[in-house]
């Protein structure tokens, strides 16, 4: 279980390393500092949404990795892009894929697509 995130799922709006300091001192990860108001949850509790919490930063972090690719290929889609329009819906496809990753069930093991020539 990773602490820190299990921290941000449960208290989304808390600030790390501000409201709370995660620590390992050698036996693993604990609550070094808490300053929220709010009881600062038990390991249990912790890891009783661990599951829910890891999955929603794997996708988290699928969404950041859709962005960049999208972002690296806004050029095909410009007013002034060399592509033929054949291409250019090659590439409108594979946006669009990219844009149905979370569709897919598990973010642990997506099937990127893959992107068209230039």
């Amino acid at each position: 279980m990773n602490i820190a995130i299990t921290l941000q799922h449960l208290f989304p709006d808390s600030v790390p390393n501000v409201d709370w300091v995660v620590a390992d001192h050698g036996s693993g990860q604990v609550i070094h500092k808490w300053h929220l108001s709010a009881k600062k949850p038990t390991k249990s509790e912790m890891e009783a949404v661990w599951g829910e919490a890891e999955q929603k930063h794997q996708w988290s972090m699928v969404r950041f990795a859709r962005q960049a690719l999208l972002e690296q290929s806004d050029w095909t889609h410009l007013s002034d892009s060399p592509l033929t329009k054949s291409k250019k819906d090659k590439w409108k496809t594979y946006r669009q894929s990219l844009r149905d990753i979370t569709k897919q069930a598990d973010p642990n093991n997506v099937d990127w697509p893959t992107a068209p020539e230039a």
